[in-house]
């Protein structure tokens, strides 16, 4: 039997990604993880049936799992457009033009890869025309619309993607806490008694945001 493996993210599916997420899971309630999930990955990324994953010897099979372990296990980038089904699909060019329920859906999202295509559909858009500057113009958001082909597209944009949000998320978290504290430098005793005991809170969950993209990011690394 021929075995097609993988040798690049933009080779594997967000479907098959979810795929094998769902199976890591399970594997831990299974007494023999390793084993489990090495097979579930051999069926899953190779296209093949459990019969068949099994019918590899030990050795070819246990050097494939290490490939796709190392690929899994690799840096993504950030992808600005990519081609799917005959359709190209941009990056959103201003994150700050969202309107307040492509925001919700994006940032209840984005952190969930079970949902992430959701996210996906409002970060990347089919391309609707192309400026003499080279920039692009985007489908107005339409919900669900696109996510039946969205689950087709290569986890390396995805997981890019993420990174990129996560990454602009703190920068923006980062500038205004910095803000704040040029500004209480500038305030007196008594203004800046006041802001700590009315900001108090505010300043709380600022940090508290910037911890968890921290981590976030950390873990993607």
């Amino acid at each position: 039997m021929k075995l097609i493996v993988p040798s690049t993210l933009e080779e594997i599916s967000l479907s098959k990604y979810q795929r094998y997420l769902k199976e890591f899971e399970y594997s831990k309630s299974q007494k023999n993880q390793e084993t489990y999930l090495g097979l579930k990955m051999l069926e899953i990324f190779c296209e093949i049936t459990e019969d068949q994953a099994k019918q590899i010897d030990a050795d070819s099979a246990n050097k494939v799992v290490k490939i796709l372990v190392d690929l899994l296990s690799g840096d993504t980038l950030h992808i600005e457009s990519f081609k799917l089904g005959g359709i190209e699909f941009g990056f959103i060019p201003k994150l700050d033009n969202l309107s307040f329920g492509e925001f919700l859906d994006l940032n209840n999202n984005i952190d969930n890869l079970e949902d992430i295509v959701t996210a996906m559909g409002v970060l990347y858009r089919p391309v609707t025309g192309r400026c003499k500057d080279g920039k692009y113009l985007i489908e107005k958001y339409e919900g669900d619309k696109y996510h039946e082909i969205l689950k087709d597209m290569p986890i390396n944009i995805v997981l890019g993607a993420r990174v990129f949000f996560w990454n602009l998320g703190l920068d923006l978290v980062t500038s205004t806490l910095c803000s704040l504290e040029q500004e209480m430098s500038k305030m007196s005793t008594r203004q800046k008694a006041s802001f700590l005991k009315n900001g108090d809170g505010l300043l709380a969950s600022l940090s508290s945001l910037k911890t968890t993209l921290q981590e976030l990011r950390r873990s993607q690394n």
